[in-house]
C-alpha cells in the first residue's frame, strides 16, 4: 500500500499542495520500503511500518476531491498525484458531499417557488398540508399568487395572511401529495453548526451551505413583532431562496431563511413561524397590542439617568385618548416596572397585551401620577 505525507507549501504567486509518496513495504505487494534519508524520512519509514505492522489498516491522507487540479503547478505534474500511485482519485470528502446533497434533495421536495408579483421567484415551505409560509417582505401582491412545485407543475395559490412584524405570509394551495416539512427545534443549535439554506428556483432547488454564525434570544423586530430567536446564518442567501428552509444536519427545517438589514442572512425560528401561522390562519392578521400614541424617547431634567418616553401625539380614536392620556405626558413606568424607551413599549405591546389592563406610571407637569389604560388591538392599515 502507499503511505501519503500531505504537505502544504506556497509557490511564487499561489499555494498549492504536493503530495510526497513513500512506498511501504507489502508481503502482497512484494515491494520494499525505500531507505530513509534524513530524520524526516525515518519518521515517515517508521509511520510506514506502523501500518504494515497492523496498527492501522488504511493510511491514506489525500486532498483531490474532484480533479487533479491540486496536483498540479504550472501544468506540471507534483510528485504523488493519484494517477502515479495506483491509488485512483480518493475524495475524503466525497461522503460528506453526498450527505450535503441528499440533506438538499429531501428538504425540497417540501420547498416551492414562489411567484408573488416581484422580478424573480422565491421560496416557499409546505409548513402543513395545504399551508406554504414565505417571507412577507418579498411577497409583492395579494392576488394572483402562483407557484412551482417541485415536479414543475405550476398552480395557483391564494394568500391566507401576512404579518409584517415576524415576515411572515401563510398562504393556501392543493398539496397533491406534496409532503410537508418536518419542523425541527432551535433549543439545541449552537455557533458553528452546519446548516442548509433550500430554497427553490423554477428550475429546480437551489442551496446555500454555511454555520450558524450567532444563536440569541429573542428579540423585537423593526415592526414589533417577537421572533423567539435571533439567528444570522454564516452563508451566501440567494434571493430567490429567501423564504426557503433551514435544514440541518438532521434534516429537520429549523426556520424559514429571510434575507435582513445589509441583506445579511437571518432565519425565522419554526416556533416563530408556528405562532404566526395559527393567528394567520384564525385570523388573517397577527393581533398586535395597541396603545394609540405616538412616543419618543425622553431625558427627564438634567438628570442624564433618569429617562421616559414622552407622548407626542394621541389617536383620538385609540386606547389612549379614552384613558385621558395627553400629549406632553411622560410614561415613566408600566405596572411598577420602569420604562425607559419606546421599543420596550413596543415589545410590551404584544400578541398577549390585546384585552389587557395596565397601570401607567407618568409625569405630568413635573408631577408624578398613575393612569390605567386598555391596551387595544392595532387597527389593520
Amino acid at each position: 500500500m502507499h503511505l501519503l505525507a500531505v504537505h502544504g507549501v506556497r509557490g511564487d504567486d499561489h499555494a498549492v499542495i504536493a503530495v510526497r509518496r513513500v512506498e511501504v513495504a507489502a508481503q502482497h505487494a512484494g515491494r520494499g520500503v525505500e531507505r530513509p534519508r534524513g530524520s524526516a524520512c525515518r519518521r515517515q519509514a517508521a509511520a510506514a511500518g506502523e501500518v504494515e505492522a497492523g496498527a492501522k489498516e488504511r493510511a491514506v491522507a489525500l486532498l483531490a476531491v474532484g480533479d487533479d487540479v491540486a496536483f498540479r503547478r504550472r501544468g506540471q505534474r507534483l510528485p504523488g498525484h493519484p494517477a502515479d500511485s495506483g491509488v485512483g482519485r480518493i475524495g475524503p470528502y466525497r461522503g460528506h458531499s453526498d450527505r450535503l446533497a441528499a440533506l438538499v434533495e429531501t428538504a425540497a421536495r417540501s420547498v416551492v417557488a414562489v411567484h408573488g408579483g416581484g422580478r424573480r421567484s422565491t421560496s416557499a415551505i409546505h409548513w402543513r398540508p395545504g399551508i406554504l409560509v414565505t417571507a412577507e417582505e418579498a411577497l409583492e401582491r395579494e392576488d394572483d399568487i402562483a407557484v412551482t412545485l417541485p415536479d414543475g407543475r405550476r398552480i395557483a395559490a391564494s394568500l391566507a395572511g401576512r404579518d409584517p412584524s415576524t415576515d411572515v405570509a401563510v398562504l393556501r394551495f392543493p398539496p397533491d401529495g406534496l409532503p410537508a416539512a418536518t419542523p425541527g427545534a432551535v433549543a439545541a443549535l449552537r455557533p458553528g453548526h452546519l446548516v442548509l439554506a433550500v430554497g427553490r428556483h423554477e428550475g429546480g432547488p437551489i442551496a446555500s451551505h454555511g454555520i450558524a454564525g450567532f444563536v440569541g434570544g429573542a428579540w423585537q423586530s423593526q415592526c414589533g413583532g417577537t421572533i423567539d430567536h435571533l439567528l444570522r446564518l454564516d452563508l451566501n442567501l440567494s434571493p430567490t431562496a429567501e423564504g426557503g428552509a433551514l435544514v440541518d444536519t438532521a434534516g429537520r427545517v429549523l426556520g424559514m431563511t429571510v434575507l435582513g438589514p445589509r441583506r445579511r442572512a437571518l432565519a425565522i425560528p419554526a416556533s416563530t413561524v408556528d405562532r404566526a401561522v395559527d393567528q394567520l390562519l384564525a385570523k388573517g392578521h397577527v393581533a398586535r397590542g395597541y396603545l394609540g400614541a405616538g412616543l419618543q424617547r425622553v431625558r427627564l431634567g438634567g438628570d442624564a439617568a433618569e429617562r421616559g418616553v414622552l407622548v407626542i401625539a394621541v389617536d383620538p380614536e385609540g386606547p389612549a385618548a379614552r384613558a385621558g392620556l395627553l400629549v406632553g405626558d411622560v410614561i415613566t413606568g408600566w405596572n411598577g416596572a420602569a420604562v425607559t424607551r419606546v421599543r420596550e413599549v413596543m415589545r410590551l405591546l404584544g400578541t398577549d397585551s390585546v384585552g389587557t389592563a395596565v397601570e401607567l406610571g407618568l409625569v405630568r407637569g413635573g408631577q408624578p401620577l398613575t393612569l390605567g389604560i386598555t391596551i387595544g388591538e392595532r387597527p389593520l392599515r
